[in-house]
Order: structure tokens, then sequence, then C-alpha cells
């Protein structure tokens, strides 16, 4: 009696929900499950030995998706136009708002005129693909790294870097179908959709737009990925990781609104 109460209170004190036993599963397979089953798609990453080779999969495939992404919009006049158009609304803003005079506006209209051709969009975009890759890759692992320790001060000892690394880059796969699917309503419409709330209610304040364009389906999507990738590696509750990560985002977003508006109140010196 007493044991079948002990195996009662253990299942009942068990931090993980419905994780998958640890088990070595090939990137691809990682990349699939990650779609259809995110569970299973981070088992074995915890310690793993496979996990930097998973990491370099997941580069190769999130720079193949970017700079076809790339590519497709210096293809198109139409695209660059309406980029051109997007921050040229932002220049008349910060006229209207005083951050920047009539001058300032002008000459800044003209430098980006000229930073706008398809060809130097092409080579601008691809490095700027590279390059933003490992920098924000990097700094999310160091992120959901700090978040998995807060949540479990004990973490396993495969609590890693490497395979905080590697969650992440399985859980980007789910941004690189948002970005496949922008390309494909690229060429049928002509134009580049989000598909955000930034985009549907188009507020006129950077920060409010900066926070609401992180509101879109498949960033949802990635964030209760990433609720299920911060605990399968915690081994503690989704809901609690997704709540943090969440707020991380969000801040992350306003914070980006912020420097925005610092920039370019700046021009107005």
């Amino acid at each position: 009696m007493q044991e079948q109460n002990d195996h009662v209170q253990a299942e009942y004190d068990d931090p993980q929900e419905e994780y998958f036993e640890e088990e070595e599963l090939s990137p691809f397979d990682r990349f699939v499950q990650v779609v259809t089953n995110p569970s299973r798609a981070f088992s074995g990453l915890l310690g793993g030995k496979g996990n930097m080779k998973v990491v370099w999969w997941g580069i190769l495939v999130t720079l193949v998706v970017s700079i076809a992404s790339v590519v497709m919009v210096s293809s198109r006049p139409e695209a660059i136009a309406q980029i051109k158009e997007q921050q040229m609304k932002q220049l008349d803003k910060a006229v209207e708002d005083g951050k920047m005079t009539q001058d300032q506006r002008d000459k800044a209209a003209e430098q980006m005129e000229a930073g706008m051709t398809p060809t130097v969009f092409l080579i601008f975009g691809v490095a700027g693909s590279v390059v933003m890759l490992f920098v924000l890759s990097i700094m999310c692992s160091l992120i959901w790294l700090a978040i998995a320790k807060y949540l479990e001060p004990n973490a396993h000892e495969g609590l890693t870097f490497q395979a905080v690394w590697a969650t992440v880059m399985v859980s980007v796969m789910i941004l690189n179908i948002g970005t496949i699917v922008g390309i494909v309503l690229l060429q049928f419409t002509g134009t580049l959709q989000t598909l955000s709330l930034a985009e549907v209610l188009k507020p006129e304040s950077t920060m409010l737009q900066s926070a609401l364009s992180v509101a879109s389906p498949f960033n949802i999507w990635w964030l209760v990925v990433s609720a299920v990738g911060i605990g399968s590696l915690a081994r503690a509750s989704r809901l609690k990781a997704g709540l943090i990560w969440g707020v991380v985002l969000l801040m992350g977003a306003v914070l980006m609104g912020m420097v925005a508006n610092i920039f370019t109140g700046m021009g107005a010196g």
C-alpha cells in the first residue's frame, strides 16, 4: 500500500508534461516533428551528442529560406517600392512629430533611394541574413538558457549552451514556414505581407507597431513551440516557460520601438 502511494505521489510531483523519453533523431526528423509533434522533436537534445549537427543543419536550412526570400523580394520592383513607401511614411511621421526637419527628411530620403536598388538590396539582404541569423540565434539561446535555469535551478547537467542552441534551431523551422508562406503570397499578390496585427491595425506609434508586429500566426505558433522547447530543457511547466518567453518577446519588441524613436529623434538634433 505504501509503495502504491509513493508511486502516485511521484506521478503527481513529476514536472514533466508528456515529454518523450530521450531518443536520437536525425535533424530532418526533428524539423518535421516540430510541426506535427513538438514534444518528440525536442527529445534527446538535453545532453545529446549530436546537438551541433542539428545546429548546423538548422542554420543551413534557415539561410537557404532567408536568402531565397531576399532574392525574391529584390527581383520584384513592386516589393521594393512597398518597402520604400513604408520608410517614406516613417520619415514623414518624424517630420510631423518634430523629430526631424524637412531638410533632414529629404537628405535621408535621398540616401534611402540610393541604397534601395535591387542590387544593393540583394547584397545587403544576403549579408544581413547571415549575420543576423547567428546574432539572433545565439542571443535567443542565451535567453532560453537563462529561463530554463530559472525554472529549474538544479537543472540537468546536460543543459548546455549547445543543447539550447539546437533546441532554438529546431523551433526556428516554424518561422521558416512563415517565411516560405510570405514568399508564396508575394509571388501571387505582388505585395509583402507579415499577417501581423501591426499590418492590420496600422498604428501610428512606432513602439505600438513594434509590439503588434509580434502578434502574427507564425510568431504565435513559434511561441507555443518555444514553450515546449524551453520546458523540455528545464523539465518544467510549458505554461510558465511560454509566459516568461512571451514577456521577453513583448519587451524586446517594445524596446525595438523605443530604439527606433531614439534614432529618429537624433536626426532632429
